[in-house]
Parts: C-alpha cells; sequence; structure tokens
C-alpha cells in the first residue's frame, strides 16, 4: 500500500518518487548498493527493486521494516534489543543480521498459505464475542440466559468506538437495531440499552 503495487494505495507516485529520493547518503550498504536516506526512509537502488527500510527503538525495544522487493515486504518487532542498540555499530550489525535471515530468497522459498490469514487471527471489522464473554450484566456471571435477563456481551467489533446508549420511545421501548449493531437470542431480536 505504501509504494503503490499493493491496493489501495496510499501515496501518490509523485509522493514515493519524493520520498525515495536520496537526501543524504548513510554510512550503511546493503545488497542492493549503499543506502541512502530518503524522506523517513531508508533507500538502496532505484526502481521498483529498490531496497526500502526503517528501523528504530527505544532503551528494551527494537524494531525494523523492510520492502527488499516490490512484492515483498516485512518487519519485526522486538521486545528486547543489543546492548547500547542505539548508540554504536550493533544498530548495523543487527539489521544486517535480519536482512541476511529473510532475504528475498528466503521469503520466495516458503510455502505462503494462498489466503489471507489475518482474519482467521485478528478478525478486522467483523463482529466477535470473546468466549464466556455473555454474562449476567448485574453479578458478571456467565449463566445460562433467561427471558427479562439484563446480558452484558464482551468483544470486538460489536458497536459503536465509543458508548451510546440508544434512546427508548415515548413508551419506554428500546430499539432492536441501534448503529447497524443489532443481538438475536435464538433466533429473536433482544432490545439494546447500550452499545
Amino acid at each position: 500500500m505504501l509504494d503503490g503495487w499493493g491496493a489501495p494505495a496510499i501515496l501518490s507516485r509523485e509522493s514515493v518518487q519524493q520520498m525515495v529520493t536520496p537526501v543524504f547518503q548513510t554510512d550503511g550498504s546493503s545488497s542492493a548498493g549503499q543506502v541512502f536516506m530518503g524522506l523517513g526512509i531508508g533507500v538502496s537502488g532505484t526502481g521498483p527493486d529498490a531496497l526500502w527500510a526503517h528501523g528504530g527503538g527505544a532503551y528494551g525495544t527494537s524494531s525494523f521494516a523492510c520492502r527488499p522487493r516490490s512484492g515483498w515486504a516485512w518487519a519485526v518487532i522486538f521486545n528486547s534489543a543489543p546492548r547500547d542498540f542505539l548508540y554504536n555499530t550493533a544498530t548495523a550489525d543487527f539489521i544486517g543480521d535480519l536482512q541476511r535471515i529473510i532475504s528475498v530468497n528466503a521469503l520466495e522459498s516458503v510455502m505462503w498459505p494462498a489466503g489471507d490469514l489475518f482474519p482467521q487471527y485478528l478478525p478486522s471489522g467483523r463482529p466477535v464475542a470473546a468466549p464466556g464473554s455473555v454474562v449476567n450484566a448485574a453479578s458478571g456471571q456467565a449463566a445460562v440466559i433467561v427471558p427479562g435477563e439484563l446480558l452484558t456481551i464482551y468483544g470486538s467489533y460489536l458497536g459503536s468506538l465509543n458508548g451510546v446508549s440508544p434512546p427508548a420511545s415515548a413508551d419506554g421501548v428500546f430499539p432492536i437495531t441501534y448503529q447497524d449493531t443489532s443481538v438475536s437470542v435464538n433466533g429473536v431480536a433482544a432490545p439494546l440499552l447500550f452499545v
């Protein structure tokens, strides 16, 4: 998405060209040649096969993202870092080791799944109730649901980012759908008191 090869592109071609235009030369080099800093990104080589990279960290953490060739990209985040990671050649050695381990040849030798695995592990945008998440609203305990009980359902993507209370009608009836959210119990729509 960043380089425009995957949809949707988040930057125009002109912005990408400006981002990868060398501003100054670094002390490092890669398999693609000398590394230059563009606008916020390290660049080695030109065109669709250029290597783009950027790393960072703080005490006890380190991260690095790399686009070694058009169609490939990888990122790593660690909850530790080499000693003096921010202040000496350990940074370059560490990043160089990562680039050798996660090379284009290594990426191309893996039998990758045919589909996107993210929805399986992180169902972005799909409503998901957490295990044991339907509980009695008063006690917070999961138990058999009984008619007339007030329930709380915990999970992800279940409604509005900021909680809202749907307005009741003039005769005190709460809606069964509010802001595209609805809940059914055994196929029967339940009134919503908070989303």
